[in-house]
């Protein structure tokens, strides 16, 4: 696996670039040439190089590959121009590039001397780039770095250790000031409001105040060159508690949709949700396509026989009227009339004398 190996500030303020970082951030100094500075630092080393003639400062990315030629080809079938020097004085080999972003990449095989781990920490690295997709795909498929966390705008590549974290930068949106460089280191503390105290004495100015996200606290420094660093403390560990307290409030804000038998008759073995299933809902019959042979018909709207509907305009017409007579109406009428000759057969019968002396029969009785 390819391993990120150190980061290398190109600037062209050596002198006051080692001042900030050696005395305002009290890191030590491993190894120091006319135009090379190195701090012992533990994850990601850290290296000043100074700039030449034609050189813009800028933050490169050096790797340690374990095999070097293997990894070079595979930049190169990604149509990316690869440089290989021959370095006895530090490596057998080294190449470079320059990644989709524009980032400098360099790399170098196994067997470096390494910076000591007792030193603060760089524990990852921040790409923001534009084309989020190519850039995650060059790093986890040419230099074979496995991608350990995922999101639409937002992944870690494990480097070896050290984490290198590919961020989308999208046009518009407001953000750190991190946010806006192409390549940020960072330093990280397990207490950083006291390693804030000690740098603010030391002269350290920032830029931001302590803020708290969720992925941890951070503050922001400009380095002499305008370079934003960024200082983090991850967020501490959550207990069993917290974390059994999301589920509850997760509850609260959208009832969960669960499932429930209902009861089914013998012989049969179904289950039903609450919902109701795609099955049972009525489907809406497409409209039938008159056919090529489909005629006119020259006849007039309500010319048709009586007591039918009107004629259609066309002999395939997919609304055709039917010819059935209108019976209800005649229905209707045969009801009413059966109903008043029972009315008047009732009222007739009450005037005959046999009924009437029964109806008086009747009254006495009940007196």
């Amino acid at each position: 696996m390819s391993r990120l190996d150190e980061i290398i500030v190109f600037t062209p303020n050596l002198v006051k670039m080692r001042d900030w970082y050696q005395d305002g951030h009290g890191l030590r100094v491993r190894e120091e040439l006319t135009d090379w500075v190195q701090f012992q630092t533990s994850g990601i080393h850290l290296g000043l190089h100074a700039t030449w003639e034609g050189h813009e400062r800028e933050t490169a990315l050096v790797f340690e590959v374990p095999d070097l030629d293997r990894v070079v080809a595979a930049v190169r079938r990604r149509r990316i121009d690869v440089q290989v020097e021959e370095k006895p004085e530090l490596f057998e080999r080294l190449a470079w590039f320059r990644d989709p972003e524009g980032n400098l990449v360099d790399l170098h095989p196994p067997g470096a001397q390494q910076a000591g781990e007792d030193g603060p920490a760089i524990p990852r690295l921040l790409l923001n780039c534009r084309d989020f997709g190519g850039t995650l795909a060059f790093y986890r498929e040419a230099l074979e770095l496995p991608v350990v966390e995922q999101t639409p705008t937002w992944a870690e590549l494990d480097a070896g250790g050290p984490r290198l974290a590919i961020h989308a930068s999208l046009p518009g949106h407001e953000g750190p000031m991190h946010a806006g460089q192409k390549v940020v280191f960072g330093f990280e503390s397990r207490d950083l409001d006291a390693w804030v105290d000690d740098l603010r004495r030391r002269g350290i100015a920032f830029a931001t105040a302590l803020t708290e996200e969720e992925f941890g606290t951070y503050t922001e420094a400009l380095d002499p060159d305008g370079n934003v660093v960024l200082f983090r403390q991850p967020p501490a560990a959550r207990s069993a508690e917290e974390r059994l307290g999301d589920s509850f409030e997760e509850d609260d804000r959208e009832p969960h949709r669960s499932a429930f038998r209902k009861p089914v008759k013998k012989a049969t073995a179904a289950s039903r949700l609450s919902v109701k299933p795609a099955y049972h809902t009525k489907t809406v019959p497409k409209r039938r396509r008159p056919s090529a042979t489909t005629q006119a018909v020259s006849s007039v709207r309500g010319g048709g026989p009586d007591r039918a509907r009107a004629k259609p305009k066309r002999t395939a017409d997919e609304k055709k009227a039917r010819g059935k007579t209108a019976i209800g109406r005649a229905r209707k009428a045969t009801v009413a009339n059966m109903d008043r000759k029972r009315g008047s057969v009732a009222r007739a019968s009450k005037g005959k004398p046999v009924k009437r002396k029964a109806a008086r029969a009747g009254g006495r009785k009940k007196r």
